[in-house]
């Protein structure tokens, strides 16, 4: 979810563990492998493509890659847990956020709080809905008690040229639109693959002040 925050902080969180020490064992010799395979290896390339643009800025629908997604009823219980379990520590907060969004046709807002954490190349997101106007976040979550799901993937173009091309070429029958930005400073909707895939993927371009703001996330 792309927003623009004015404020931001980056908090670290930190568990203990126990190193246990010990030794590596190598044999002295590695058991021999066998390269008879009772199959054949292929390099297939299926000749029908449905509802692919297949253009060189939007080769498919995995372009840009950069974002794994979840939604939580508790967003600092949630960077505990990536802290704890995973080795995530370092997440960037924006504070409580007002995303203005069209979802089926009709303006709404989604009251949220966000955190980002970078991992590599790739970034996670996670949100927690305040207030959910889209009914796109909330759905996926119970109403009581703690709970984190994955929500989408994100890609992002970092060509203006490229999003151009995405939204004017988008086949919205077979990638219907869920919800989309509704302000000109933001580029970014996602579609909605949960039939197909079980969960949703965002398209978005940065400006230049967006693209600040996602610089600004730590790494781990």
């Amino acid at each position: 979810m792309l927003v623009m925050a004015t404020a931001t902080r980056v908090s670290c969180r930190k568990s203990q563990s126990s190193g246990r020490g010990g030794g590596a064992f190598l044999p002295e010799q590695s058991p021999a492998v066998s390269t008879d395979l009772p199959f054949t290896l292929k390099s297939r390339k299926h000749s029908r493509q449905r509802n692919l643009m297949n253009t060189p800025l939007f080769p498919h629908f995995y372009t840009g890659f950069f974002q794994i997604a979840y939604v939580t009823t508790d967003l600092q219980a949630s960077m505990t847990l990536f802290a704890e379990h995973y080795g995530v520590r370092k997440f960037l907060e924006t504070g409580t956020l007002i995303s203005n969004v069209i979802s089926d046709g009709k303006p709404v807002a989604n009251e949220l709080l966000l955190a980002f954490a970078g991992i590599g190349d790739q970034h996670i997101e996670l949100i927690q809905p305040l207030s959910d106007g889209c009914g796109r976040y909330a759905s996926a979550l119970p109403e009581t008690g703690f709970a984190q799901h994955f929500h989408h993937l994100g890609c992002r173009f970092t060509q203006r040229e490229q999003w151009q091309e995405f939204r004017g070429n988008l086949d919205t029958q077979a990638h219907p639109i869920a919800f989309e930005n509704a302000d000109g400073s933001m580029h970014f909707l996602y579609t909605d693959e949960r039939p197909r895939l079980g969960h949703y993927l965002e398209y978005m371009w940065l400006d230049d002040e967006g693209a600040a703001l996602f610089d600004a996330i730590p790494q781990n």
